[in-house]
């Protein structure tokens, strides 16, 4: 069995959730996630400012979480498997925009198995309701920790 979500901001098409749950329907992978950058045509569509930083989550997230091949960590629509679920405290989940980035952390501790799923996005006049003030720091801390939490575990603490 396994749970899809879709984020509300109308970016991703309702007739690829069945792209989407394909890997973790058949046990290929536990979790996979939209991947918006994986061509040029998509990345062209992104508004310049959302995909620079995109591009730098991405890497910061790579570093994070140890997932050297994912792209798009703020990628919303996603699926994941029961028993993933199962396994992860999600009350213990970052509770902001950073929660997908937070996952993937875990995600990477626990040995999950993730693939990006290429997805189209769309892009409309919607404006974000991101407050960079508050976000960037957060955001930035949360990766920090996340980054030593794995470094900690891996290498001091196994």
């Amino acid at each position: 069995m396994s749970v899809a979500v879709m984020d509300g901001d109308g970016q991703m098409d309702p007739d690829a959730l069945d792209r989407l749950v394909e890997p973790v329907a058949t046990g290929r992978v536990d979790y996979a996630k939209g991947n918006r950058l994986e061509s040029l045509d998509h990345c062209r569509e992104m508004p310049p400012w959302r995909l620079v930083g995109n591009v730098l989550l991405t890497l910061l997230t790579k570093v994070a979480s140890s997932y050297w091949s994912m792209r798009d960590p703020q990628n919303g629509y996603t699926a994941v498997s029961a028993e993933v679920i199962e396994r992860l405290s999600l009350a213990d989940l970052y509770d902001e925009y950073g929660f997908l980035n937070d996952l993937l952390i875990r995600l990477g501790m626990h040995g999950i198995r993730v693939e990006d799923v290429p997805l189209e996005a769309v892009y409309d006049d919607e404006s974000s309701g991101i407050r960079y003030r508050t976000f960037v720091p957060g955001l930035s801390l949360l990766l920090l920790r996340g980054f030593l939490w794995r470094l900690w575990r891996t290498y001091v603490s196994p």
